[in-house]
């Protein structure tokens, strides 16, 4: 007799709880969305129906609503929106769930690879690339490589730069891929919409990392000195950075000194990064690639800094035709040739500039020279960069680099007692002399755990 009592009270108990989840899906809501994003039309739906709708902000996709519900069931809604994505439901306690299911016991592979400019070859630095979810993402490193691990089946990849069309690259993963991803740096015509939404609700979306880049077109819009670009200026004009007296005496970055900086080309520490006493920088503007500043939380492989770190790559040279450029401002001439070595394998970049203020200085010295004094005084400094590009094969990338750079000083006073019988009392001479003699050499060879190896070498400085 216990055990029928037991099974009756099991019975009932049971079919009221079928029969409150069948009642909790079956409410019909009558209800309009538009243009809303999907976790608030949940919200909104919460409210409408008095049925408490529980779910994880991160696991709901960014995904807008249009949708018009004179008298449909929470079921029929539901089921709508939520087809397409991987998102379940159920009914707990008369709260309708939602979540995904766990799919951690499936298999993983790599996708890896660089992302380029399909017009001159270039790899593009810190690409997004993420999935349409948002579920899982990362960004290309500074030489424009990245890997990316996905569930084994279909995944859309979506690769996105500022100025260039994005691309969403469809693919059925079922082992480790390669893929070099050529982006059209064509910039769209047509502004896709602003949605602004409370960004409390977006407290758990996956951030990507976005380093301090600094915007190299910025520098055509900044007052020059002399004429001449410089990236260290642009650095002067950053938060929390400040300069000597005049613009002379390095970087200061939040109280730091000058040589608490840690200034990189192409993976070399430059010590001597500027000529005339810090008039200029010894960087070309026409050859930089990217330049990254860092004021703080430095990476670990940027050693013991304290002050700041600016690291700056030069471009790779365009593998596709050649093509150059020849500038004359009122104190340096410089030029620039860049070309395929062979067409989408390999590649160079030639760039030279040097002041022509001697000539101004030998008149000058002339000019205030004497019978009795001839006084002459002559400065100039000079750049030269090379750099070339080898695709060696889908593994493996050879990037070989040098850059020579110097100021000349050279200063004389001679002063005669007796012109005719040439009879010197005084004579004074100076030739200082001082640069830069730099060689990188970096081999890229990706892999799953450690996805770019790079040698560079410190040829001198003097």
């Amino acid at each position: 007799m216990q055990k029928l009592l037991f099974s009756i009270v099991v019975a009932v108990i049971s079919f009221a709880a079928v029969t409150a989840q069948e009642n909790v899906l079956d409410r019909k809501v009558n209800y309009r969305a538009t243009n809303r994003d999907l976790s608030n039309v949940l919200v909104d739906l919460s409210k409408k129906s008095a049925v408490n709708i529980v779910f994880k902000i991160s696991d709901i996709p960014e995904k807008t609503i249009n949708f018009y519900s004179p008298d449909y069931s929470l079921k029929e809604i539901l089921d709508f929106l939520l087809q397409g994505s991987a998102l379940k439901y159920d009914v707990v306690d008369r709260q309708i769930v939602i979540y995904k299911p766990g799919i951690d016991n499936k298999e993983k592979y790599f996708i890896k690879g660089y992302t380029i400019d399909s017009r001159t070859g270039e790899k593009l630095i810190y690409t997004n690339i993420y999935l349409d979810d948002f579920s899982k993402g990362t960004v290309s490193n500074e030489h424009g490589f990245f890997i990316l691990e996905l569930y084994k089946g279909k995944n859309k990849v979506n690769f996105s730069y500022l100025g260039y069309y994005k691309y969403i690259l469809e693919i059925d993963l079922q082992k480790d891929l390669t893929a070099n991803v050529s982006l059209n740096p064509e910039p769209s015509k047509e502004l896709k919409e602003v949605l602004i939404t409370d960004k409390r609700q977006y407290n758990n979306r996956m951030e990507f990392y976005e380093p301090d880049v600094i915007n190299i077109d910025r520098i055509d819009k900044m007052v020059h000195l002399f004429g001449e670009d410089d990236i260290l200026r642009l650095t002067h004009i950053q938060p929390g950075v400040l300069t000597g007296a005049d613009g002379f005496g390095g970087i200061h970055v939040r109280g730091s000194s000058a040589g608490d900086n840690e200034i990189i080309l192409d993976g070399v520490p430059v010590y001597n990064a500027q000529h005339a006493i810090g008039l200029f920088s010894v960087f070309n503007s026409s050859l930089i690639k990217n330049s990254t500043f860092l004021k703080g939380n430095f990476p670990a492989r940027y050693g013991g800094s304290l002050g700041s770190v600016l690291d700056i790559s030069t471009r790779d040279g365009n593998n596709k035709k050649f093509g150059g450029e020849l500038d004359l401002g009122l104190l340096t001439i410089k030029g620039l040739l860049e070309g395929p070595i062979v067409n989408d394998k390999s590649s160079m970049i030639i760039s030279f500039r040097r002041t022509f203020v001697d000539i101004w200085n030998n008149s000058i010295s002339e000019l205030i020279s004497s019978d009795k004094e001839i006084k002459k005084f002559n400065y100039y400094f000079y750049d030269l960069n090379f750099k070339f590009n080898f695709h060696l094969n889908d593994k493996n990338h050879l990037f070989l680099s040098y850059y020579r750079g110097g100021d000349n000083f050279e200063n004389s006073f001679n002063s005669y007692q007796d012109i005719e019988q040439d009879s010197v009392i005084s004579k004074s001479d100076s030739d200082w002399k001082w640069g830069n003699n730099l060689l990188s050499a970096q081999w890229h060879t990706p892999a799953r755990q450690t996805p770019l190896c790079e040698y560079n070498i410190l040829l001198q400085q003097f």
